[in-house]
């Protein structure tokens, strides 16, 4: 369907899981936490989606969620001129991050779960922080802090340094 679910116009990249058949079933697949009342949050990115995968083997059901969130188009330049700087899709990941942590308090064990995708965000961002604080009371391990900086994988976005 043409121009549904987020992206630039007419380019129709969509979100999917792909797992190994011999290894997993799949049990359940889905959208997250998407309703009338949070549509709009999800207007300009992509559909987070889930599916609960068995392995085979070991009977162990994970979890695993993608996500591509909205973009930063619209936000200061970190290195413009304008100071403090406005960031006004920050709250809209945020909110984003919140819908997902609730969808997975309400329909999974918090047990064997992976998230990944296009965050748009730094790992230390406070929509970030929604999963992982890097403190005792942490909801989810955010693995990047598992690296230490000169291991983890990085990349340079307008002259900003950050890791992936």
């Amino acid at each position: 369907m043409n121009n549904q679910s987020g992206g630039k116009p007419g380019l129709n990249i969509r979100n999917i899981i792909m797992y190994c058949s011999n290894t997993f079933d799949s049990i359940e697949e889905g959208l997250i936490g998407i309703n009338k009342n949070n549509i709009n949050l999800f207007r300009g990115s992509r559909n987070p989606i889930y599916a609960k995968l068995k392995n085979k083997k070991t009977n162990i059901v994970y979890t695993i969620i993608n996500v591509h969130h909205k973009s930063k188009r619209g936000d200061d330049n970190i290195w413009g001129s304008n100071r403090p700087l406005e960031n006004i899709t920050d709250s809209i990941r945020i909110n984003q991050n919140k819908i997902i942590k609730k969808w997975i308090n309400k329909n999974t064990n918090n047990k064997n779960i992976i998230i990944g995708g296009d965050f748009n965000d730094f790992e230390y961002s406070k929509s970030m922080e929604i999963f992982d604080n890097n403190k005792e009371d942490r909801f989810m391990k955010n693995l990047v802090y598992s690296l230490n900086p000169n291991e983890r994988y990085t990349k340079f976005f307008k002259g900003v340094y950050n890791c992936l």
